[in-house]
């Protein structure tokens, strides 16, 4: 991954934020005028921060804060700049200046901070990151900034997001405008050199004009005010039915190109709702209601199972830890009451919290408790080393269950259904319950140890990752979801949700759907030569009365991974996208109060490869329309808060 571009653009806390997701190691160069500033990253966390201007030394941040006597300062100064590297250097200062550990790193730890928030008070600049090791970096600074590495870096996150709200007060002290949209004519603003001429977007058909807020669409809440108020008293953007048929407007003439390469497949019919389930009566096992051990992280999933299997006569025991399923299992078999049957997922976390392969270790210890208990494995994503190595392991079953978005609190969606169907005819499956035989140790195998030396310990984590975009995805969904909810974070959803895009394709582009046309809002991954693409996005319009890939979106009210068929306006896009013919695209609305306020455009050009799983992202967008429409009913509380007091 690289990143090059102006600060004007994409700012430094998009910029951070965009590299704490990526979890690689790099160096980001800043640069103002004359001033430099650089920050590096060690698996996505900043280790380390520098300005040209301005470096104080490690022993006079210590001695302000009364830790290092001034008499000894500057001892400690040409102690500290003879040391080859930040290491010797903190050694040498517990050494010869007893400076404790903890007090030293933390004066590390509020140095980085402070220039990193010194960074974000820069009116402008350009950045460059690159993916590097950053062993020759940290070994080429000199004294005094080779002493100020820290050895737990800090979280992007929090600096992204500490430096915005610090930016945003600085903004409100000079009565500015805030975060997101630029200013208005006739603010004041640092001077600036005018940028050079950009080539002209390619040519669009002609679009109703929206009005001085299109270039003006960094705030979504702002943006979605205006469209709401616009289309007030006018009919919904996008009907459910295809419109009837209109003049298109033609488009401006354009040298002949050759028609982007597509995949030839047929458009998709809608998705139809999978058929109910036919009735099923309760399996004939044998003795009294049978005993289920339902082992599963996702709390709602064993909800769901518990409101199914016990109408159908099952006693269940649900977990959501492998640890605490064990240890009920081993009770129940000593007390001579062995479950029918253990149904667990395969993705969860282990005992160790350091595999989201929980399930197999599971079915491993399962073993060794009894051999004869059932173990069905579920999952949500394909994961084939997975299912494989259960079956290894002596699974009965493995199924895949109901994604955690086909799941809701009725726990009557058709999938859920579906998936209990399936699951009953397997325990009317199961053979009669045999006495336990006692096993000796000899006949006990260490089947972890096994499968370690079978594959290795590198084999093992990488089939922890061979769900790479599944897994990644939920763990990061968690997260994501948690920054959404955060009130700081109101005013940069369009941000999230291109952060989020960003780990699952190559490029994304956030659309704002207006009365009658789609209007560019931000992207992440463009490259067009000679173009800015931040305004060149923006500038894009497209009309919903057309036929395109976001008409079908709308019209459908559903994410859709497909092919772009060759019609005028997803030509127009190609082409505005750079001409790069993506092999397939993603779009998916975005809705919000019950309306679809944006729609969400992703590729993975210039690779020719399909988009990989999006689960976990169509859930992040479900909540983020959840997220808009909060941010709307703020701005309408905080207006008619306003609107009393000037009453009053």
């Amino acid at each position: 991954m690289s990143l090059v571009g102006n600060l004007e653009d994409l700012g430094l806390g998009d910029i951070l934020q965009i590299v704490s997701l990526s979890r690689k190691s790099g160096v980001l160069s800043l640069a103002w005028g004359e001033v430099r500033g650089k920050i590096i990253f060690r698996d996505g966390q900043v280790v380390g921060a520098f300005e040209s201007a301005g470096n104080r030394s490690l022993p006079a941040i210590l001695a302000d804060h009364k830790l290092l006597p001034a008499d000894k300062l500057a001892a400690a100064e040409r102690t500290v700049n003879a040391q080859p590297d930040a290491r010797h250097a903190k050694e040498a200062l517990a050494r010869d200046f007893k400076q404790k550990a903890d007090a030293v790193e933390e004066a590390i730890r509020e140095q980085t901070e402070n220039i990193v928030f010194h960074f974000f008070t820069w009116p402008e600049g350009t950045f460059n990151f690159e993916l590097q090791e950053i062993d020759g970096e940290l070994a080429a600074l000199e004294p005094p900034a080779h002493a100020f590495v820290l050895e737990v870096g800090l979280s992007p996150q929090f600096l992204a997001m500490e430096g915005t709200r610090l930016q945003d007060e600085r903004r409100r002290e000079r009565v500015e405008a805030p975060v997101g949209p630029p200013l208005r004519p006739g603010k004041s603003e640092p001077a600036k050199p005018k940028p050079a001429p950009v080539p002209e977007p390619a040519p669009a058909p002609k679009a109703e004009p929206i009005s001085d807020l299109e270039s003006d669409f960094g705030s979504v809440a702002d943006a979605l005010a205006y469209y709401e108020k616009q289309a007030k008293d006018s009919p919904a953007p996008a009907p459910e039915t295809a419109p009837e048929p209109e003049p298109e407007p033609e488009p401006a003439p354009e040298p002949p190109r050759p028609a982007p390469a597509r995949r030839t497949e047929p458009e998709p019919a809608s998705r139809p709702a999978p058929a109910p389930a036919p009735a099923v009566e309760r399996p004939h096992l044998e003795g009294p209601a049978p005993l289920l051990v339902a082992v599963d992280d996702d709390r709602l999933m064993l909800e769901s199972l518990t409101h199914h299997l016990s109408a159908r006569g099952f006693r269940l025991l649900t977990f959501e830890t492998v640890a605490a399923a064990l240890e009920q299992v081993q009770v129940l078999v000593d007390s001579g009451e062995r479950p029918a049957a253990v149904i667990a997922d395969l993705l969860m976390p282990d005992t160790t919290g350091r595999s989201t392969l929980g399930g197999l270790e599971l079915l491993e210890r399962l073993r060794r408790i009894h051999t004869g208990v059932s173990v069905y494995m579920m999952s949500d994503y394909e994961n084939a080393p997975g299912k494989q190595k259960s079956e290894e392991l002596g699974a009965r079953f493995f199924f895949m269950k109901p994604k955690s978005s086909q799941l809701d609190e009725d726990f009557g969606s058709p999938e859920l259904v579906n998936f209990v169907s399936v699951l009953l005819n397997a325990l009317q499956s199961e053979p009669k319950t045999e006495p336990r035989a006692k096993l000796d140790e000899g006949d006990l195998i260490n089947l972890g140890e096994e499968l370690r030396r079978e594959f290795g310990e590198e084999a093992v984590v990488g089939v922890a990752e061979g769900a790479v975009v599944s897994s990644r995805g939920l763990a990061m969904l968690k997260t994501m979801i948690s920054e959404l909810n955060d009130p700081a974070s109101s005013g940069q959803i369009t941000l999230l949700i291109l952060r989020f895009a960003a780990e699952l394709m190559n490029r994304a582009v956030i659309f704002l759907v207006a009365k009658t046309q789609l209007a560019g809002l931000g992207q992440f991954g463009l490259t067009i030569d000679g173009i800015n693409p931040q305004k060149h996005v923006r500038s894009i319009r497209i009309p919903l009365n057309a036929p395109s890939i976001f008409r079908e979106a709308i019209q459908k009210r559903m994410p859709l991974k497909k092919g772009l068929k060759p019609t005028q306006w997803n030509d127009y896009l190609v082409t505005n996208l750079g001409g790069l013919a993506p092999r397939e695209v993603f779009v998916a609305p975005i809705i919000a109060g019950g309306k679809i306020a944006a729609i969400l455009y992703g590729d993975n050009a210039p690779e020719d490869k399909e988009i990989g799983d999006t689960e976990s992202l169509e859930i992040f967008l479900a909540q983020a329309g959840l997220a808009m429409e909060k941010a709307l009913l703020e701005r309408r509380l905080r207006e008619m808060g306003s609107s009393a007091e000037s009453g009053g």
